[in-house]
Formats: C-alpha cells, structure tokens, sequence
C-alpha cells in the first residue's frame, strides 16, 4: 500500500513537472504578433494546474500517514478527493489543452515561419508528453484503489460443514395410559 501511494505521489509530480515546462513553452513564444491562442492556453494550463496540485496534495497526505492501520484510513478519506481532483485536471487538460483543434491551430501558427515552427513544435511536443504522463498517473492511482481495496476485504470466515441427518421415525402416537 505504502508503494502504491508514492507511486502515485510520483506520477503526479512527473506530470506536474511536465505542465511546468508547458507553462514554461507557452511564455517563450516569439515576439512578433503574438496569437490569443497563446493566452488561451495559458488560462487553461493554469487552471488544469490548480486541480493537479489539489491532487497532489491530498495524495502526499495518504502517502505520510505512518503505519498501515493509519495509511487504510487516510486512503479511504483522501483516495475519494484524489481521484477527483485528478478526473477535473484530465478533464479540463484534454478538453482544453488535449484538444485536436488546438492542435490544429498550433499547427497553423507554425505557418507563420520563423521561430513560430519551432516554438509550435515544443509546445506540442509538451501537450504530448502530458498525455503520456497522464496514463501513468491514471494507472497508478488504480493500483491505490486496489490496494486500500485488498485492505479492506473481510479475510475468509472459517468453514464449518454441518451434516443433518434424519433418522426414520415410524408415526406412533404416544399417549398415556390410565393407571
């Protein structure tokens, strides 16, 4: 359980890291005539962002509870809050920044020659590897849940078989005699 946890801990750093040197790309576009997409994409990494460090806060504390009976307890209230705050940064990340028509328009931009090929080409060389990271972090937030899951399952009661038997009774009635 403690590895699953800082897996996933990790994952969504490595991520993190990723939308940093996004952020990073997206302010080093060149000067000249400088699109709305640029600022468009900004707002969106920074709100994806603010769900992402949601997500790694509460991960970071299931994943410093101590001991196991400590951890199982973090998890089955901050697990819930992680995956939540991971679904809203996936979310706005692939319906914003994931998009195929911003793909399209970075694309586009490269048109305009210059630095704008190669500013274009990191930008989505970053997008690229900020869906991959998502994938990673996606899985490993699964093997938290299965972990706390394995914790959690009732171990298996004891077997006991009870075998019945009838014996066969003949239909006498029983009365009482008169003394």
């Amino acid at each position: 359980m403690e590895s699953a946890c800082a897996g996933l801990v990790g994952k969504l750093k490595e991520w993190r890291r990723e939308l940093e040197a996004l952020g990073t790309a997206l302010t080093d576009h060149p000067l000249d005539r400088p699109a709305a997409l640029i600022d468009d994409f900004a707002d969106a990494v920074l709100q994806v962002q603010g769900w992402l460090e949601g997500a790694v806060g509460e991960a970071e504390k299931c994943a410093e509870a101590g001991n196991e009976t400590a951890m199982k307890e973090a998890l089955k209230k901050g697990l819930p809050r992680v995956h939540r705050e991971f679904a809203k940064a996936t979310d706005d990340f692939f319906s914003t920044l994931g998009d195929p028509e911003r793909d399209y328009e970075l694309r586009r931009l490269a048109l305009r020659g210059g630095e704008w090929v190669g500013w274009s080409r990191a930008v989505r060389r970053a997008l690229g590897g900020c869906g991959k990271l998502i994938a990673r972090a996606a899985t490993a937030l699964g093997e938290c849940w299965c972990a706390l899951l394995e914790r959690m399952a009732v171990p298996p009661a004891m077997q006991q078989n009870v075998t019945i038997y009838q014996t066969e009774r003949r239909n006498e009635s029983v009365g009482m005699q008169p003394s």
